[in-house]
Order: C-alpha cells, then structure tokens, then sequence
C-alpha cells in the first residue's frame, strides 16, 4: 500500500518500506534506530519515501530534492502519522502480531 502526502495542493505517492529505509541507512550513514529528531534525517527518509512511493506506483517524480523541505515544512504531520503507521505495520509484518495483542 502506497499513502499520499499533500503538497501545493497536490497529492504525491510515499512508501516507507524497505527500499526507502535501506536509502536512509546508506545516505545518512546511521541505522534507522539512531535517526533520532534531527531535522536532516526526516528529509532524507522523506526523499526516498517519496521516490520509492513514485517507483511503486509507476509515476513520474516530478519533485526535486530541494523541494522536499518545503514539502515538510507544508506537512510535517502528515509525514510523522505515515511514519508511525509504517513502522507498526513492518513490525506487524514482521511479527506477526496486531498491535495492542498479545501472542
């Protein structure tokens, strides 16, 4: 499942998955577990989210890198909420287990 996050009035295609955490993880040069609140590292996840959402959902990236501060600068939120959402259904995959259940 791709998600959208709104930009100048459009929607554009993230995915928070593998291939964009694996990016993160190169560019960056820390493990995701390290990306802590620094700003910098929310706009590389961001890039990549955005370019492997594009991948996946075979369209065209028409955003550039320098746009995706002003990206996150129109909706931060909207990228934290599909963050979060994201990391608890690859734990979810992972584990198999729902949220708030017990094995």
């Amino acid at each position: 499942m791709v998600d959208y996050i709104k930009y100048d009035g459009k929607d554009y295609p993230i995915k928070i998955a593998f291939a964009a955490l694996n990016n993160f993880e190169k560019e960056a040069g820390i493990p995701l577990t390290a990306m802590g609140e620094e700003l910098k590292n929310h706009e590389i996840l961001c890039w990549h989210a955005l370019v492997a959402g594009h991948k996946m959902e075979k369209k065209e990236m028409t955003l550039v890198r320098e746009d995706v501060e002003m990206v996150l600068s129109e909706s931060l939120k909207q990228f934290m909420d599909i963050f979060m959402s994201s990391m608890v259904q690859m734990q979810t995959d992972l584990s198999g287990v729902e949220p708030n259940k017990k094995k």
